[in-house]
């Protein structure tokens, strides 16, 4: 997207796998995802094809990236939500 105020599902997908992304450089986007991602101008082909190049030199790290944001996000969303409603609903908290 070239918009502010979006956030593509499909980055989801890419935390899940643990997949490094390339994506448009908004505001909204990087908020969302710091991360594992190499963010570039998406009018601009050339900077498109620079950062794909970037994204596969450093692939490795990038991938290691995504997978520590991965695990913080799940650890976050267990502690904010999943714990709260097991309470809630009298069951026993997950590790």
């Amino acid at each position: 997207t070239r918009f502010d105020g979006i956030q593509l599902n499909v980055c989801g997908e890419a935390i899940g796998a643990g997949k490094p992304m390339l994506i448009s450089d908004t505001q909204t986007l990087r908020r969302l995802f710091p991360s594992g991602t190499v963010f570039v101008n998406s009018s601009d082909v050339s900077a498109i094809a620079d950062g794909f190049i970037r994204l596969l030199s450093n692939r490795n790290e990038l991938t290691e990236e995504m997978r520590r944001f991965c695990q913080d996000m799940t650890s976050r969303w267990i502690q904010m939500r999943c714990r709260p409603l097991l309470q809630r609903i009298g069951l026993t908290s997950i590790s």
